[in-house]
């Protein structure tokens, strides 16, 4: 999108913080549960000389946040995708985590006629020296994943800055991968679509996206843990073979296409109430974006593992 509806979709995201400080996230792509899934498909793909140069990293980590469970952010390799989320609401919404990061969690190409050029700002470029953790404010999460990576790759990044790179992938390549956080309809992500659902409490779009779906997939708990364990096991060769880009721009690009076909261009006419127009989506709309996010979770995780495979080889 242009700078002035970028700033005008953040100007909204920041009257909805107090929601996305809970829980169920409405602005937090996958929520904790989604990106947790994501790490826990992709760390048995990691090879095990990558495994020992994550823990390594990890073990580092003096900074880490409470997580809405009350675990900590760096408890786990699945916690720990989790941390940015946490880094960006830690001094509210006024506070430096919040302004110099919060762009970086999305890329929203405007349906219709948005661009991805025009949602990454065009793609700024981080000057020499300058660590990608103090990168542009207005930058999105193509452009950050593709900074952080090389970070991560090279042995001359500073330790603490290494880190960071590698807590920032973990979770910015879920959150590329979620398609609300890959598009926007002037709504802020799905943020101000209020929708409602046959047994789902109702909530804003952005939020059934990021959880409530999530939750739909069918495993024996609604656990991080059974829900990445069904989720792998169901991956073909076939499935990875296909999803072996490492380009975030294609990422984006797929994610997109979701939203528009699946989360945009499936929602019903909007119902007006009281004056509020909310959209009553049937059980065949969250049947078809229950697959659609399990497949984006599937993708992700296969992803990461490339991407720190690669990385760290």
């Amino acid at each position: 999108m242009h700078a002035a509806l970028h700033r005008l979709c953040r100007l909204c995201r920041l009257a909805l913080l107090p929601l996305a400080c809970l829980p169920s996230a409405g602005a937090w792509a996958w929520g904790d549960v989604g990106h947790e899934v994501v790490a826990l498909i992709a760390w048995p793909r990691l090879t095990p000389a990558v495994r020992d140069k994550v823990t390594q990293l990890l073990a580092t980590d003096t900074q880490p946040f409470k997580m809405a469970n009350g675990q900590m952010t760096n408890a786990s390799f699945a916690n720990q995708a989790t941390w940015p989320d946490y880094y960006r609401s830690s001094q509210g919404p006024g506070g430096q985590p919040y302004q110099q990061t919060h762009n970086w969690h999305f890329v929203d190409i405007e349906i219709p006629g948005g661009s991805l050029d025009q949602a990454c700002f065009n793609y700024p470029a981080l000057p020499p020296e300058l660590p990608a953790s103090e990168g542009a404010e207005e930058d999105c999460v193509v452009d950050k994943i593709n900074q952080f990576r090389q970070e991560l790759a090279s042995a001359a990044t500073p330790a603490a800055e290494r880190l960071l790179a590698l807590k920032f992938l973990l979770h910015f390549v879920g959150d590329v991968h979620q398609p609300l956080h890959a598009s926007d309809e002037h709504d802020a992500g799905g943020n101000t679509k209020m929708v409602s659902a046959p047994g789902i409490a109702a909530g804003n779009l952005h939020h059934y996206w990021d959880t409530e779906f999530v939750l739909a997939i069918p495993a024996p708990q609604a656990t991080a843990e059974a829900i990445a364990a069904k989720l792998a096991a169901a991956i073909t060769k076939t499935q990875a073979h296909q999803w072996s880009s490492l380009d975030p721009k294609v990422w984006a690009q797929e994610a997109n296409a979701v939203a528009r076909t699946k989360a945009y261009g499936a929602l019903p006419p909007p119902k007006t109430v009281g004056g509020k127009s909310t959209y009553s989506l049937s059980a065949s709309y969250v049947g078809n974006a229950t697959a659609a996010a399990r497949v984006q979770l599937q993708k992700a995780g296969v992803r990461l593992a490339l991407l720190l495979n690669d990385a760290l080889k």
